[in-house]
């Protein structure tokens, strides 16, 4: 059961990065109103996600908890990894 945290971690972390993607992809110099507004909306989306993943692992205990951010950090440094050899 500790290995599901582990991956939801890993997967909030692949949500993350791609309500990230779309965020960049959706910004046009054209368009200009309303984008910090967005921004800051899909950030907090984001930080709201994680942190109720990480709450939720943490109400389970320790070792829960710390799996759910080790399978978070992991995939954050993968891609980050991997997105600078391209």
């Amino acid at each position: 059961m500790t290995g599901l945290w582990f991956v939801a971690g890993s997967l909030v972390n692949i949500v993350n990065y791609w309500m990230q993607f779309r965020t960049v992809n959706s910004l046009h110099p054209e368009t200009s109103q309303g984008v910090v507004r967005q921004i800051v909306r899909r950030a907090i989306l984001r930080w709201i996600l994680i942190a109720v993943l990480l709450f939720a692992a943490f109400r389970q205990g320790v070792i829960p908890g710390l799996l759910t951010f080790t399978g978070y950090w992991i995939i954050r440094l993968v891609m980050i990894y991997r997105w600078s050899l391209l």
